[in-house]
């Protein structure tokens, strides 16, 4: 009966070990798909800004 205990805890932690796992990846992921989102935007701003200033020389 104690050895039911020791797994059932055992299966607690694990599932809390794969949870922050999952959350961990899922906040790599999203960071990088921000990141990306950033730069294309700043890219943008960078060109648009360029163009005006070609356009006003």
């Amino acid at each position: 009966m104690e050895n039911v205990g020791i797994f059932i805890f055992g299966l607690a932690i694990t599932a809390i070990v794969i949870a922050a796992c999952g959350l961990i990846i899922f906040g790599i992921i999203t960071e990088g798909r921000d990141r990306e989102r950033l730069e294309a935007e700043q890219a943008a701003d960078r060109k648009s800004r360029e163009r005006k200033e070609a356009a006003v020389s």
